[in-house]
């Protein structure tokens, strides 16, 4: 079987006759495909020279953890599609999580520095998902872009469990806006709540005599004499008026045996007798 010149994996052109040889000794086999995330990144920022360096660092990672459990096929670029002979989709899951394990922890040396690698994986089986190599292949790819794209690096899909996880990725954003909501919700209510206090201290402020008189500017004059005064609530005062002006009324009255001051908002009044 032919090599790939730079990396060592087989070449594409030798993808398909071994796909259609295991299916012929109806042997069953699981297939991953890997594309290296950010690659393209590096490539336009460094150059091909730099790229290549990155991907015989990346065949040298995969080779060192894949070893003999599979055969690692070059399709293009920084694209590689591995078969697994006689091995399901968990222990194929569980082989890309060291791949990916390597990846992180040997990051690539180039210089004075270290270059984090990672990449996104796809795996479909024969025959469960599929019966002939391009079908799988096609398979492998959708898992394997839909891991790029809808997921974090580093992710490993199966083809089969797509609907599952965008289910579970719906579910997920659906929890975050409901939390987003009610945290918003929560806020504005405590929100227009301590306003309200903060208004109603405002209209009605009890205080020991001892306070200021502010300057007065007379609206509807009330009497001085002990009067008694309802509020619109229901509430009922019974003392003297000994302030008022346009947007409040200050009535001194007899509070646990003590003299005390209250103010108290034209706008809550509904009777002075």
């Amino acid at each position: 079987m032919k090599e790939d010149i730079l990396t060592g994996f087989y070449t594409r052109e030798e993808l398909i006759p071994y796909l259609n040889k295991l299916i012929n000794e109806n042997t069953p086999f699981t297939v991953g495909l890997i594309d290296l995330n950010g690659f393209k990144k590096y490539n336009d920022k460094y150059g091909h020279a730099f790229g290549d360096e990155i991907l015989k660092y990346v065949a040298s990672t995969l080779k060192l953890t894949i070893g003999a459990l599979g055969k690692i096929f070059r399709l293009g670029g920084d694209e590689f599609l591995v078969v697994f002979p006689k091995r399901d989709k968990r222990a194929v899951t569980n082989i890309f999580k060291l791949c990916n394990r390597h990846l992180y922890r040997r990051p690539f040396l180039s210089g004075n520095r270290l270059y984090k690698l990672s990449a996104s994986y796809g795996i479909a089986s024969y025959p469960y998902d599929g019966n002939n190599p391009k079908q799988l292949i096609s398979l492998a790819d959708k898992a394997m872009y839909f891991s790029k794209k809808k997921r974090k690096k580093g992710s490993i899909t199966d083809v089969r469990k797509i609907p599952i996880v965008k289910l579970r990725i719906f579910v997920t954003k659906i929890l975050i806006v409901g939390i987003i909501i009610a945290m918003a919700g929560y806020f504005v209510y405590h929100t227009k709540l301590a306003s309200l206090l903060q208004r109603f201290k405002g209209v009605v402020t009890r205080y020991i005599t001892g306070s200021s008189k502010s300057q007065e500017q007379v609206f509807q004059q009330l009497p001085q004499c002990p009067v008694m005064v309802t509020l619109r609530n229901g509430y009922l005062f019974k003392g003297r008026i000994i302030s008022q002006d346009q947007s409040s009324v200050t009535l001194e009255v007899q509070i646990s045996g003590r003299k005390g001051r209250l103010r108290i908002d034209r706008s809550l009044i509904l009777e002075v007798r």
